[in-house]
Formats: C-alpha cells, sequence, structure tokens
C-alpha cells in the first residue's frame, strides 16, 4: 500500500491518524469511495449534457436494466443519435416502446412518428452494407453479428396511429398533428375528416407548424372536399411565418384560386420564389410557368428558362415539357435543344411530351424527318388519351 500523499504526517503520524479517526487506511479508503456520486439518472443526464456520451450510455443501460422508463427513453435517444453507442435504429425503437409502455409521452410520441415514416440506416451503414444485413445470409456477415434484429425499421401504421393517439390525448403537438394526417389519409385509422380538422387544429392552436399546414391543407382540398380556400389562408400564414417552404407553396397556390376580389398574384409570385429557393421543385415549375406565359406576372422568358431547368433537374417532367414549348417559341426558335428536352420526357412516359415527339420526328423540325418513329410515339400518346394523337394516327392510317 502507498503512503498518503504530501499528508503533512510522518509515516507512523499518518497511521496513527488514520486509526484514531476509525479504522485502517483500507477501510477509510473504501468508505471514501462508498462516499462517490451515487448511480442516478441526474448523474447520467449531467454526463450527457457534459458530452460525456459514453459514461451517459453507460448510466442509462444500468438504469433501463432496472427498469427505470425515462432511462429507457434517454438511452433510445443515445441509439438513434449514436450518442456513446453505435447507432442502431431496432435498439432505439425497443427502447422507446418499453419507455412508452410505461407512460412516457414523449416515447409515445417519437415512436408514433418513427412508425409512421419509418426510421432508415442513414449514418449507420453504407447500402450494400444494409443489403448485405437484411438479406439473411446463410454465412452471417460482421455486419449481421453487429444488428442481429436488421438495421432499419419499417413503417407501421396501425402502431403508430395507437402511438400517435396516445400521445395527442395527452396533448403532445406533433403527435397531434400527425394523428390528424392518420384520420385525413386513412393511414392506420379509417378516414375521418371531422377528426383530423379537429387533431389538426388542437396541434395548430398550440403553435405547431405541422398542426397550422395540416389543417391549412384539409381546407384547400387536399385530402378531399372539407372546407373552403379562404379558411385555410389564416392557418397556411401563420405556418409560412415559422418559414416552412411547403406552407409557402401551398399558400401561394391558394392566393391564386381565391376569387378575382381576393386574388393576390404579386405575393403569390413572391412566396413561390421564396419556396423554390428552399427546394421546393413544383414551386420551381410553377413559378417558371408563370415567367414563360405571363400568367399573374409580366414574361421573363430568362428567369422562366432558370426555374423550368431546375426543376427538370429535380425530376419534374412537366417542367421539361415547359421547357419543350420555351425553345419551340423563341423569337428565334432553338429546335434542337427543344427536341432534345421533348425526347427527355417522351421517354419517361410524358403523353404531351409523345405527342409533340412525333410531331418533330414526323416534321423533321429540330430532328432528321422519321415517319415510322412518329408512329410510334403518336401510338404510345392515344393509347394515354391524347386528342391530336389519335388524329395524327388517323391521317398516318389514311
Amino acid at each position: 500500500m502507498t503512503e498518503p500523499v504530501d499528508s503533512g504526517f510522518s509515516k507512523s503520524e499518518a497511521t496513527v491518524g488514520w486509526k484514531a479517526r476509525g479504522g485502517s487506511l483500507l477501510e477509510r479508503l473504501k468508505s471514501l469511495v462508498g462516499k462517490s456520486e451515487k448511480l442516478s439518472l441526474e448523474r447520467a443526464r449531467r454526463a450527457f449534457s457534459e458530452d460525456r456520451y459514453a459514461a451517459a450510455a453507460a448510466d442509462f443501460k444500468l438504469l433501463a436494466e432496472s427498469g427505470d422508463p425515462e432511462a429507457q427513453w434517454l438511452l433510445g435517444q443515445c441509439y438513434e443519435q449514436g450518442a456513446g453507442v453505435l447507432r442502431h435504429p431496432v435498439y432505439a425503437v425497443r427502447h422507446y416502446r418499453l419507455a412508452a409502455e410505461a407512460g412516457i409521452v414523449q416515447a409515445q410520441a417519437r415512436l408514433g412518428e418513427i412508425l409512421l415514416t419509418g426510421l432508415g440506416a442513414e449514418g449507420v451503414a453504407t447500402d450494400s452494407a444494409v443489403q448485405t444485413i437484411e438479406s439473411a445470409t446463410t454465412r452471417p456477415s460482421v455486419f449481421q453479428k453487429l444488428f442481429p434484429d436488421g438495421v432499419s425499421v419499417a413503417p407501421k401504421l396501425d402502431e403508430a396511429a395507437r402511438w400517435n393517439t396516445m400521445a395527442a390525448e395527452s396533448g403532445e403537438a406533433g403527435a397531434q398533428a400527425r394523428l390528424g394526417h392518420h384520420f385525413a389519409s386513412g393511414t392506420g385509422l379509417e378516414r375521418d375528416l371531422d377528426r383530423a380538422a379537429h387533431w389538426f387544429k388542437a396541434a395548430a392552436e398550440q403553435g405547431h407548424v405541422a398542426g397550422e399546414l395540416g389543417f391549412g391543407l384539409l381546407h384547400v382540398g387536399f385530402y378531399g372536399e372539407y372546407g373552403s380556400v379562404s379558411e385555410a389562408i389564416p392557418w397556411l400564414e401563420r405556418a409560412a411565418r415559422q418559414k416552412d417552404s411547403t406552407a409557402k407553396l401551398v399558400l401561394a397556390l391558394a392566393l391564386l384560386e381565391l376569387p378575382d376580389a381576393k386574388r393576390d398574384p404579386a405575393r403569390a409570385a413572391k412566396l413561390l420564389g421564396e419556396a423554390a429557393r428552399a427546394g421546393q421543385v413544383y414551386a420551381m415549375y410553377r413559378l417558371g410557368e408563370m415567367y414563360r406565359t405571363g400568367t399573374d406576372t409580366p414574361v421573363d422568358l430568362q428567369n422562366a428558362e432558370t426555374w423550368l431547368r431546375r426543376a427538370s433537374a429535380k425530376g419534374n417532367v412537366r417542367a421539361l415539357v415547359s421547357l419543350v414549348r420555351l425553345y419551340a417559341e423563341l423569337p428565334e426558335p432553338d429546335l434542337q435543344a427543344a427536341v432534345v428536352s421533348c425526347r427527355e420526357a417522351a421517354e419517361l412516359g410524358d403523353p404531351e411530351a409523345q405527342y409533340l415527339m412525333g410531331v418533330f420526328v414526323l416534321e423533321g423540325h429540330g430532328a432528321p424527318k422519321a415517319p415510322t418513329e412518329a408512329f410510334a410515339w403518336f401510338q404510345k400518346s392515344a393509347d394515354k388519351g391524347v386528342v391530336g394523337a389519335y388524329e395524327r394516327l388517323g391521317a398516318m392510317y389514311a
């Protein structure tokens, strides 16, 4: 045993001192260890707040094993975030479920959210590794040993609805908004627009942006005929003020659908621009169309091309068709560029683009004449109900 460090006593004095206080040095050390901070939720929380995640997770595990529901909830967060433990969505949900069953409202709400949309494996493993994990080969891989129960959580709509109902009834705003969606869309619960309105409004009145947006979407007819566009405007305004880009897009479209006296095209264009810059693809398309056609805003072909190109690059096929018309209708038409965009949209299955592609190759505009190819494009377009394609096919048969 080592001597006390810098005690101020000689060895004999130190020994006497310890004994005088009641016991040997070893016993004294044991008593000091016994007085160290005991395992507690407070200690674990403090470790987490100080970024000592491994220590926090270890404490949460011990407390969870003893049946502490709050620790189950917090340990689930550690597994979801990869804080102090290997990130593991399946384990996160497992602990959330235990906490939810014990009545932890936050766990019920988070579980309802995860099971509504699923929880992927982003940040856990590559796509190929995930496929290996979930392929259940006869020879387990390293990943399968690490994740024997899989690495992602699939949506379970019925269970999601159950947890969202429990959390919503406890006043959790996010769960109320999700419960509104369950009722409005008929996912996990029987469709009931009146009950959807009740829960969307409950969340909206707490200032929850998903509730405000949901209540607005309900009134603009997104979920079916219910209410009116004018009733949607105030709720969409509230959601838009919270910088929600979807709310800005829907509000812009609603402002364009109001009766003439209440329409506000200038504000709609501004909102579409904000939504487009935030990444809303449909807003890019609609803004490009407004600039191309001069509908509710002055014609601006440069801005039209910019936004239509951005929308088409994000996969909006209608934006490609609009680019075809833009290039074909320029003061000096660029038919070759029009054909490039048209062929891409036609190959993606757009019936109008298939019809236009037939016209281009039949008449030799921007591409070599090819009647056989034109016939094939008209046939595809006609199969989807395009009247002009019927007329072209009839003429070719004649």
